[in-house]
This record gives structure tokens, C-alpha cells and sequence, in this order.
């Protein structure tokens, strides 16, 4: 129910369902001349909601020439895990990305997920899970990451960053362009 809701409430231009029947769907990066311009994530058994959060309309109250606090992360998939609303949250970068950039797109898309979530306990009984943080790129110095090879693939990494006193934890998943990656790697 409360994801019927959420689905209801979210722009509906910027969204796209996938279950069973449609079991994949495409995470693209429209910014720039990217080296990392799609990924595409298969193996969908129940439902997942793909939601695009980098748009312009997005934050809109906020000041654009106030640095690092105007961008978001690409895209949030919700889906339910344990009967909870869980979302994961994907920024895509090419090379070896500045952590400044994505530790703050990252992190203000958490806070934007938040409220999401509060909007719809606003109507609906639900419970809530955990948001997942996921930075995926072409290349990520190894000298950064905390964590290796984690969920039995040598792709997936995690990693903790601290910036202005603030802490981030999220996986890494090191990719080439057009890739296929596995549902389960998001949740």
C-alpha cells in the first residue's frame, strides 16, 4: 500500500517501475560527455521503483551559487525488503571521482529520500529500512576504500568518508559502460 502511495506522490515523468515481468531497468547519466553512460540493472523478482532525482526542479529552493549544496545524486530505487520501504540511492561518475562532489550529492539525496519518507507515514502505516548509498564509476583509486571485494564480488566495494565533520558510508561498484549489473547488488 505504502508503495502504491509513494508511486502515486512522485512526479511520474521522472519514474519507472520494474517487477517480474519487467525485470531491468536503465540507470543513464545525461550530463556532459560521461565514460560511464548507462548501466543496466536485471534480475528484478518483486517490484522496485526507479525514481530520477537529479533534475532541476528537484531543489529548487535552494541557492544554485551556493556551492555543493544544489546537486543530487542520479537516480533512488525504493522497494520493500522485511515489509519495510527501503530505497537505494546511485550516482554515476567516470574515472575517479572527486569525493567533495559525490559525498554531497550522496548525502543531501539521503536527506531529500528522508522526507519522502516522512510524506508518505504522513498517509500510510509503514514502516522504514535502510537507504542505501551507491557511487558507481569506471575507476576508484583502491588508497580510498575501507573495505574490499565485499558480497562475495571483487566489483563491489565500501568505503567511509568524512568531509566537514559529517561521515558517509556507501559502496563502491567499479563498471564499464552498457554493463549489466544484478539487482541484488542494490539492496
Amino acid at each position: 500500500m505504502a508503495f502504491s502511495y509513494l508511486q502515486k506522490i512522485l512526479c511520474q515523468s521522472r519514474t519507472k517501475c520494474c517487477n517480474i515481468s519487467n525485470p531491468k531497468f536503465i540507470l543513464k547519466e545525461l550530463e556532459g560527455i560521461p565514460k560511464l553512460k548507462k548501466v543496466e540493472i536485471i534480475g528484478a523478482s518483486k517490484d522496485y521503483f526507479l525514481f530520477k532525482i537529479d533534475c532541476p526542479q528537484t531543489i529548487k529552493i535552494l541557492d544554485k551559487s551556493v556551492e555543493n549544496i544544489n546537486k543530487t545524486c542520479d537516480y533512488a530505487i525504493f522497494y520493500i525488503k522485511e515489509n519495510k520501504l527501503c530505497a537505494t540511492l546511485c550516482e554515476l561518475k567516470s574515472d575517479s571521482p572527486k569525493q567533495k562532489t559525490y559525498f554531497y550529492q550522496l548525502s543531501i539525496s539521503k536527506i531529500i529520500v528522508e522526507a519522502i519518507f516522512k510524506i508518505v507515514k504522513l498517509k500510510k502505516d509503514v514502516e522504514f529500512g535502510k537507504i542505501k548509498q551507491i557511487l558507481l564509476c569506471t575507476n576508484y583509486p583502491r588508497s580510498r576504500l575501507s573495505k574490499s571485494g565485499i558480497h562475495g564480488n571483487k566489483n563491489v566495494h565500501y568505503n567511509e568518508i568524512d568531509i566537514d565533520n559529517h561521515k558517509l558510508s556507501f559502496n563502491v561498484i567499479v563498471c564499464r559502460n552498457n554493463q549489466q549489473i544484478h539487482i541484488n547488488q542494490f539492496t
